[in-house]
């Protein structure tokens, strides 16, 4: 066959659609993808996560070689396992894996970092707070550090007066809550997408105990200069939390494409109040109240905390489907028994009503990272080689992606009713290290990339970004 011959089979090969209508892939596929059979995982990475950590940069860190002025107690420790990195797929040509990475042990920076899909390398897309590019205080009172920068918007303080500077947000915990909006003209969001984040997250230094800021920011993914890049404010107005003791706000978050907003559990615990962000106004609403009690803690309400995941259903375009992993058998929040197994809730987005199926079939006792993925209608897990509780180790199931496939796909009546169903595939290739106790709830990242049609998983401190296809994954 000739080069053009060649060529063209290609192409057709990248379009086909089978006799059941799916669409294989949109955009020709990267070579690597090309090679990799079903339930393979390969190496993707050519370089770490260590080459983005902005205090070895002397253009960056104004005490180069000594500790950078937003490292904290552990600089990167707990990072990229806590970071709520996305899938981005209008950035770059593979799309690309994006997030924040701050707010863990001390880390203060608040910098977004990207893995690009087709170069296959992490990069910085701004750079973080105090360094030489963006001078700032995080502390009111920097000689006692004993006062977190604006408490309300989260923002640094930038002159003596106590000014903050509204592009320059504070460190915070994301844990789920970042979000990756589309690009849309009516919500203003241009054609790489956008970063926002809800809430100011919990974790941030001498936080715990106190309010966390309430304003939501949004970084434009096609800022290309990362010295200049900065946040912007998104929401007009802060969020309100109707509920009494509730200072650690954190939690999860989905955007709703269809309703143009965004919906937030970022109660930092059990409530039945969904937080309501327009992304065209840009306004936080009236939050949703939530009914149905689904797990014995009262009318509505549901956990809003760490380590949970929401993805909103394109197939049911009225439902927000929320995973919570579980947790061996008692769980890392004490008296909050429920969560110590895995659970799945819905929740119509029309009336605040919640449903919690179940499932059936053998199921993983640990959180891991987790992607709903759209086009194939399910659910896929990757728990990190853990088999017992977050305070023992275990070799687990190294190799094994745990599937959760709806009781239906088309009927409510049945897929919030009926348990979903739990099945495993094997998968060969590079083996990712065993994750141990310290890092169970986030024993990898594990995100659907849907330009690759292929998994990329990542782990804090691992040095390999590998890329996993999957088996029923398209």
């Amino acid at each position: 066959m000739t080069s053009f011959g060649k060529a063209v089979s290609l192409a057709l090969l990248l379009v086909v659609t089978p006799c059941d209508g799916r669409e294989i892939s949109a955009t020709p596929l990267p070579q690597w993808r090309l090679d990799m059979a079903e339930n393979t995982r390969i190496n993707l990475g050519l370089n770490t996560q260590a080459s983005v950590d902005p205090e070895l940069n002397p253009a960056l860190n104004p005490n180069y070689p000594s500790n950078a002025p937003w490292r904290g107690r552990t600089a990167y420790a707990g990072a990229f396992a806590y970071g709520s990195l996305q899938y981005a797929k209008d950035l770059g040509q593979y799309g690309s894996i994006v997030g924040t990475i701050g707010g863990h042990n001390g880390y203060w920076g608040n910098e977004v970092v990207r893995f690009d899909i087709a170069s296959r390398r992490f990069a910085h897309l701004s750079d973080p707070y105090s360094s030489n590019s963006h001078p700032g205080s995080f502390f009111q009172n920097p000689s006692q550090q004993n006062q977190h920068s604006d408490r309300e918007n989260g923002e640094l303080f930038i002159d003596a007066r106590f000014n903050t500077d509204q592009t320059q947000p504070t460190s915070f915990h994301a844990y789920a809550s970042n979000v990756v909006l589309p690009p849309d003209a009516s919500t203003r969001v241009g054609s790489n997408g956008a970063l926002i984040t809800p809430v100011r997250a919990a974790r941030t230094p001498l936080q715990l105990g106190s309010p966390t800021g309430k304003r939501t920011h949004i970084f434009d993914l096609a800022q290309s200069n990362r010295a200049t890049a900065a946040w912007q404010r998104f929401a007009t107005n802060l969020f309100a939390t109707e509920e009494a003791g509730k200072v650690l706000f954190m939690g999860w978050a989905a955007y709703d494409p269809t309703r143009k907003r965004v919906f937030a559990g970022i109660e930092g615990g059990w409530s039945n109040q969904l937080k309501v962000l327009n992304a065209v106004t840009r306004q936080w609403g009236p939050p949703l109240t939530l009914t149905g009690d689904i797990l014995g803690m009262g009318s509505g309400r549901l956990l809003m905390y760490q380590h949970i995941q929401a993805w909103h259903w394109s197939a049911n375009p009225d439902y927000l489907i929320v995973f919570r992993g579980g947790e061996g058998t008692t769980g890392i929040i004490g008296a909050i028994s429920p969560v110590a197994l895995p659970w799945l809730t819905l929740i119509n987005l029309s009336t605040g009503q919640c449903y919690l199926p179940g499932t059936t079939g053998m199921a993983p006792k640990l959180i891991g990272g987790a992607d709903f993925v759209q086009s194939s209608n399910k659910m896929a897990l990757y728990e990190g080689g853990i088999t017992s509780h977050q305070g023992e180790r275990g070799p687990g199931f190294i190799n094994r992606v745990w599937i959760l496939t709806p009781s239906s796909t088309t009927n409510p009546a049945v897929f919030t009713t009926t348990p979903w169903v739990w099945t495993f595939e094997d998968v060969t290739g590079p083996t990712p290290p065993v994750q141990t106790a310290n890092v169970i709830p986030h024993a990898g990242r594990f995100v659907w990339a849907d330009k690759v049609k292929a998994f990329i998983w990542w782990a804090n401190g691992v040095d390999n970004v590998q890329a996993w296809r999957v088996r029923g994954f398209f």
